[in-house]
């Protein structure tokens, strides 16, 4: 996952005693720290590439989230860590569409597009998700949020249609470019899906305990993604090691324990608005370190894309609960 799941804090979704509590200070920090981690992840990423592929990337990234935040999980809540019989298949298909298929199109993404286009597709999430919500009921549907809907999609369709960084600024797309862009958006559904289908679980168990399982889950996948590959590979520069130990444990095992400690201190509402936050630091790393080039039209993409979003997530939320990817 690239982006970690905020659920209703009255839902009882947090590291500790599920409703929110003292140290609001504290949650915001934890939130913030959240935020540039994931938002510099694609930066770091693209520095894993000078050593080591998408596939191998995610491999490291679904055993080090499986391993070390179960054994937090159970550290922390011991018995209550074990889900029910019934949760195992919405579990398991949780864990294929949010981890394993999601980590799969983002890093490929990433790999044939640009770190700033990762971060201006990224706010589509909280959209797709709404309208498979609303789709099943659990959202309502009203003008505002459908003008949101709108202005996200206008977005979309100039990201998809601009080359970022060309230096006419016209609207192509050469094809391996062309390819990432559309791997992302499919990124960004399969996360949506994910968060629809998490909903139940979010609200029987702590956030911890079921990212924890979810990309636990994941781990009998590593096989596929590792085969061929060379996971530690002897000519890796000292520039893809840093980006590798960055990915696996600062944007995957720190930034999700440090999310869940968050949702034990502020409202779901208040973590809902901190995802504005990560595109503007995507694309500022993508521009002063990487060397992309931020184009007119690809600005306007994303401005309008973030309009949409925030229409549809200032609107006063569920009929049931209040997620926000």
């Amino acid at each position: 996952m690239n982006s970690p799941p905020n659920v209703a804090a009255d839902q009882g979704a947090s590291l500790g005693h599920g409703a929110a509590s003292p140290g609001r200070a504290s949650g915001i920090a934890a939130l913030v720290a959240v935020q540039l981690l994931f938002g510099l992840f694609p930066l770091f990423g693209k520095y894993a590439y000078d050593g080591f592929t998408p596939w191998a990337l995610g491999a490291w990234r679904m055993l080090a989230g499986g391993g070390i935040l179960a054994a937090v999980a159970f550290a922390l809540h011991g018995q209550r860590a074990i889900p029910r019989r019934e949760d195992w298949p919405r579990l398991a298909l949780c864990s294929l569409l949010g981890v394993v298929v999601n980590i799969l199109l983002f890093l490929k993404g990433l790999e044939l597009s640009t770190s700033i286009y990762a971060g201006l597709t990224l706010p589509l999430i909280p959209v797709y998700t709404f309208v498979l919500a609303a789709c099943l009921g659990q959202e309502r549907f009203d003008w505002v949020r459908g003008l949101g809907i709108a202005l996200a999609a206008c977005g979309a369709v100039l990201l998809a249609f601009s080359r970022q960084g060309a230096a006419t600024g016209t609207l192509t797309a050469p094809s391996s470019h062309g390819l990432g862009i559309t791997l992302f958006f499919l990124n960004t559904l399969s996360y949506a899906l994910y968060l629809v289908l998490v909903r139940p679980l979010f609200a029987r168990y702590p956030a911890l305990v079921v990212v924890a399982w979810v990309f636990l889950l994941s781990i009998p996948c590593v096989p596929i993604f590792a085969w061929g590959e060379d996971l530690l590979p002897a000519g890796a520069s000292s520039r893809a090691i840093y980006g590798l130990v960055y990915s696996v444990l600062g944007a995957t095992v720190l930034s999700y324990l440090l999310n869940a400690y968050a949702l034990s201190k502020v409202p779901a509402s208040t973590t809902a608005s901190f995802i504005f936050f990560q595109p503007a630091i995507v694309v500022l790393a993508g521009v002063v370190l990487l060397g992309e080039t931020l184009v007119g039209h690809t600005a306007l993409a994303g401005a309008l894309t973030l309009v949409g979003v925030w229409l549809v997530v200032k609107r006063p939320a569920a009929l049931h609960q209040r997620p926000r990817p």
